[in-house]
């Protein structure tokens, strides 16, 4: 998934060179709320769901992470 993560960054790099910046940056905006979601969830939450055995919390954060993360990459992608 991070592959896909960089093929959208790279590809909205790209289209900056045919059109101005500020029609992208709400784009931007939200396509960085979404990696910094999935390195949240990626990197903190779901580690700390494997190592402890209280998964039930962790977990449910992790889900929440998950999907508000998928929502503001669909409305980065629509906008």
């Amino acid at each position: 998934s991070w592959g896909a993560v960089g093929v959208l960054v790279l590809t909205g790099l790209m289209l900056l060179r045919d059109f101005p910046a500020e029609i992208y940056r709400p784009k931007f905006t939200l396509v960085g709320v979404a990696v910094a979601l999935k390195a949240l969830h990626d990197f903190v939450v779901a580690p700390r769901a494997r190592r402890t055995g209280a998964h039930r919390p962790v977990v449910v954060i992790a889900y929440a992470l998950l999907v508000l993360e998928l929502w503001i990459l669909y409305e980065a992608v629509s906008v």
